[in-house]
This record gives structure tokens, sequence and C-alpha cells, in this order.
């Protein structure tokens, strides 16, 4: 505690409930149970009641495997706040880790009116149930106790809801999968009836699996139930609406519903997704010409001479009676559509040239993967992104350089240190952005309470003048629905799709500075450089200069000494002047004692020669 209680910003008595909740989060996410429940019951010592400080230490206790201790506080926190869908949580999975089945069976049904259709409760009450009848049949099974180690491994029950639904999400996964790897079989061996029945098995675990309602498209086509698979290719194509293949299986439809042209816009709308797919461009070269030449009353026999195998089927028939014909489109009509096709691609190519630029520095959100992509999938986002902006293709000015940045960003995930780096990055984006989004959401909730004081003041004003002074009694922290808020931990939809954009911008802003200093650096480097040249080339021709004026004057010394030998040596007397006399101070005219050309002295020779010699 010790050691807990120095990491409090004020101390003990100076810190807030919320430091004392964020800490306690930390420790927790540490793994250091006792610490971070010692900071959740300081804080509730602070904010007696508070619903989010109990769900947390639930949360601990349960970690710890105390049951009793888990449950007590889920118990209180469901009580202060019996709408908030976290506290029944906490107490079902109290409940489970002490083995009361049918009491936490009961909290998930109420979990399930506070939130109708949550997958996670109606998966752990399926689970529950199982577990209850296999620990009835077991002679180790307590009802109010622990479980003994052989079915202890049955389950974890410390986890947390988030844990609880993780776990049987990946159960449900593995269990589409597998559905979905019966259909693609039956579909392989013809069988398209027993394809169809295990695609839709898979549908009804996952509804948002676009891939499952392409494959069920394809299978309702093989058995020519086109209506059916033209459905399914609409919700492929509403759940991933850049797939190109999902286009191709709503044009198969439309073909075999004899709506050609209809088909030709289906092919035409996925190729602008991909330029490149050989299946889209075949399948839009054999129906262009049958398209041209079709008869509008043909169209509409075929539509009523459909099978209809559904009520859906009967029911889109009926309402294709009551329409008019369609007409077929004109040469003109589809040289314009293909104009208009190019146009439309030629902006998206545009677009994607000036987003891979303005983001270039980030590899994730040049190639458009995230960070916990496999190797494979950044390839195949590479390939998708990359034909768009190919030279080849695009007409964009810059398009070379888009296109030479996407392979750079392909080159840096592939190298793990590298993609280590950039992960490193967009953790640290991410978190700056949840950090200035919990920022604006406590901004927003202190206004709201500063509001909600003001009308509070107003409305004991008025109770005290209708009812002469009597006030009704003011709430508690626990009781106020100013802290009864959604924990700031947690974000909603909205609030996550912001997180997205945020950290978009944030890593584009981290990755900026960097680059900045990196490119700062590099140009200190190269300057230093070019300074170290320039001295050393400096230091070079000086070097150079005394060279030469050493050699020259080695050069010139002996031809000096041989010239003044010969002048000395001469004995030459004719062109010498006579010394103009040389007047002393006192005025007396004396000529000097020695001249050149004169006979020297003795004592003159000889200093003479000790001059030459020494030279």
């Amino acid at each position: 505690a010790a050691v807990a209680e120095a990491l409090l910003p004020g101390g003990v008595k100076g810190s807030s409930a919320d430091d004392c909740k964020e800490l306690g989060n930390k420790m927790l996410q540490a793994n250091k149970v006792d610490d971070a429940i010692w900071f959740y019951t300081l804080g509730l010592e602070k904010r007696p009641g508070c619903h989010v400080l109990l769900s947390n230490r639930s949360a601990a206790y349960a970690r710890l495997r105390e049951w009793k201790k888990a449950l007590d506080d889920a118990n209180e926190c469901v009580k202060n706040n019996p709408d908030w869908i976290k506290g029944h949580g906490r107490k079902a999975a109290a409940l489970e880790g002490l083995n009361r089945f049918e009491e936490a069976i009961e909290v998930h049904q109420r979990m399930l009116e506070l939130e109708p259709g949550r997958e996670a409760s109606k998966q752990a009450i399926e689970d529950l149930k199982e577990r209850h009848v296999e620990a009835q049949k077991n002679a180790s099974y307590e009802p109010f106790g622990e479980m003994k180690s052989q079915s202890a491994a049955v389950s974890d029950p410390c986890k947390t809801e988030e844990d609880q639904k993780q776990s049987a999400a990946t159960a449900k996964a593995s269990k589409i999968e597998t559905l979905k790897s019966k259909g693609n079989k039956a579909f392989s061996s013809g069988n398209f009836e027993d394809a169809v029945s295990f695609f839709t098995d898979a549908i009804e675990l996952d509804k948002s699996n676009h891939v499952l309602f392409s494959n069920r498209s394809a299978a309702y086509s093989s058995v020519s139930q086109f209506q059916s698979a033209l459905n399914d290719a609409q919700k492929c194509i509403n759940l991933a609406p850049r797939w190109a293949k999902g286009y191709g299986r709503k044009a198969a439809a439309l073909v075999g519903l004899n709506r050609r042209n209809e088909a030709i816009q289906a092919y035409q709308e996925g190729l602008r997704y991909e330029p490149e797919n050989s299946t889209l461009l075949k399948g839009l070269a054999e129906i262009m010409p049958s398209a041209k030449a079709e008869p509008a009353g043909d169209a509409a026999k075929d539509k009523d001479q459909g099978k209809a195998t559904d009520e859906s089927d009967v029911k889109v028939k009926e309402e294709k009676k009551e329409e008019p014909p369609e007409e077929p489109l004109a040469e003109a009509d589809l040289e314009l559509l293909s104009e208009f096709f190019s146009e439309t691609s030629d902006l998206e190519r545009k677009q994607q040239v000036e987003r891979i630029l303005k983001y270039k520095l980030n590899p994730f959100e040049v190639l458009q993967v995230r960070v916990d992509m496999t190797v494979e999938e950044i390839k195949m986002g590479y390939r998708r992104v990359s034909l768009m902006v190919h030279p080849d293709k695009c007409k964009h000015p810059r398009a070379e350089e888009a296109f030479e940045a996407c392979k750079k960003a392909l080159a840096e995930l592939e190298d793990a240190d590298k993609r280590k780096f950039y992960v490193e990055v967009m953790d640290a984006a991410r978190q700056e952005a949840e950090r200035e989004l919990k920022k604006r959401k406590r901004q927003e909730r202190e206004e709201a309470a500063a509001r909600k004081k003001v009308r509070t003041a107003d409305v004991n004003k008025l109770r005290s003048a209708l009812f002469g002074g009597v006030k009704k009694r003011p709430r508690t922290e626990a009781e106020d629905d100013t802290f009864q808020t959604a924990d700031a931990d947690e974000f909603n939809q909205e609030e996550e799709d912001m997180l997205v954009d945020g950290t978009r911008e944030a890593a584009l802003r981290i990755l900026n500075q960097l680059e900045k200093r990196r490119s700062h650096a590099e140009k200190v480097f190269i300057a230093n450089e070019k300074r170290d040249k320039e001295s050393l080339a400096k230091l070079k021709q000086e070097t150079k200069v005394q060279e030469n004026v050493a050699k020259d004057w080695d050069e010139a010394r002996l031809n000096r000494i041989d010239s003044w030998r010969e002048f000395t040596q001469s004995g030459k007397k004719s062109g010498i002047r006579k010394p103009k006399p040389h007047v002393t101070e006192k005025g007396v005219s004396v000529l000097p004692p020695t001249m050149g050309g004169l006979k020297k002295t003795k004592e003159e020779e000889e200093l003479l020669g000790d001059f030459l010699d020494s030279v």
C-alpha cells in the first residue's frame, strides 16, 4: 500500500476518485491485482457507491477467484445503477464462478431485456445451460461452492464479460468456418442445394459476413433461383461496397433474370474497384452484344416465366408485373455509360493518388490495411491500391510518385523491424487520439454538470419561494447522474469512428515530426561534411602554397649566392660612381668607410666570408 500510495499525484488526501480509478486500471492491466483493489477501495471512500469503481473492484476480486467479494461488489453496482449493463456482466461472471449457473442465466436474460439482440448474452445462456446439465451429471459438482479440479478446467469464470465475449466469438468463428468449408466442398461437388443449406446455417451465426452471402448467391444461381441470388448479392455489396466479387454475383443473377443492361452496370461498377478483374471483364464482354439487341418484350416475358421458389421470389415477380418493361440501352447510351464509367474511374484514381501522397509516410494508410493483417493480406492490399495508381492506367501527373510510394510501403511492411516501428507509431497515435477524446468527453461532462448545477439552483430557489424554504435533499455523488455516465474508458460506435480518424491524423502528425527531425539531422550532417571537405581543401591549398614558396626559395638561393660572389670577386672598377659625401650632424662631409667596388679591409672580407658560409 505504501508503494501504491506513492503513485497518487496528490497523496491519499489530495487525490480524486478518478485518479484512484485510473491507477487501479493500470495496476489491473499490469496484473498487480492487490494494488488495483487498494486503489479502487480508496476511490470508493472518496466517492461512495460509484458503480464504475464497484464494477472494477468486482473484476479484480474475480481475477483472484474471490467470487463472493466479486458478487457483493457486483450486486452493489447493479443496485446503484440497474440500467448499466456492464454491472450485470460482472454479476453473471461472479455467479458463474460460484457455479450458480441458473442465477447467472437469469442475469444474462436481464441483460437481453436491457439490450435486445445481444449476441454475447445469447451465447452465454446456451453455454451456461450446457454447463449446468454437465455439472449436475458430474459428481464433483457442488451447487454453491467451487468446482473441483476436474470441472475447473471447463471454463475460467474470472474472465470479464469482454473476455467471455472473445472466447465465445472464437468458438463461433470456428463453427462458421466449418460450415463455410462444408458449403464450399458441396458446391465444388455439384451439390448446390446442400451448399445453400450450409451457407444459410453459417449466415444465421454471422449476418455481417459478406463472403457467406456471396457464396450462397453463387449456389442459388446454380439452381436457377436467380432472385434469391440477386438478394444475396445485394446484401454482399451492402456489407462490402468495394469488394468487386459481389458485383460479379449480382451481374450473374441479373443475367439469369434476363436483365442484361443492369448486369452490364453491375459489371462496370465492380470494375471501378478492380479494373483488372478478369472474371468481370470476361463476363462483361460476353453480355455486351446481347444487351444491345435485348428486346423489352422478351425481357418482360422471361421475368414472368421465371420460377419463384420462395415467397420473396413470388413477391418480387408480382411487383415486376406492375412495372413497365425495361427499355434496352441504345448504342449512344452505352457509349455515354462507358464514358461516364471512365470518368468516374479517373476521378477515383486521382483521389487515390492524392490520398497516398498525403499519407505516404504511413505504409498502413498507403495500402489501406490494418496493423493486425498478415503479410499475404497486406500484399493483396498492395495489389488493389497499386493497380488504381499505376502510371500506365492513371493519368494523374504524380501517379508514378504514388506508385513508388506503394512499393516502398509494401517493402517496409515486409521488413519485420520496420513494421514493428510503424506498429509502435500507430499504437502511440491511438493513445494520443484516446487522450484527446477522453479530454473532450470530460470537458463535456463538466459543462453538463455545470449547466445542471445552475438549473438545480434555480429549481431550489423556485421551490423555496413556493414552499416556504422547504428544499429537496441534495443528491449524493452516487445518486447524481452526472457521476453515472458511461465509463470514460469506453467508447460507443460513433466515438470509435472518431478514434479511427483521430488515430490516422495523429499518426500522420507523429511521422511528419519524425521526418522533420530526420531531415534536419541529415541537413546538419551534410553541412558538417561539406565544411570538413572545405577545411581539408583549404589546408591542402595552404600546404601546397608553402611548399611552392619553399621550393622557389631553395631554387633562388644558389643564384643569389653566385651573383653575390661574382659581384664581390669581379674586381671591376669601371662603372662605379663616386659615392656622395656623407653629411654628419656636425656638418662635416666624409666618405663612408667602405663602398661597393672599393678595396675592402681585411675585417670586411672575413665578415663577408662568414656570411656567405652561413648562407
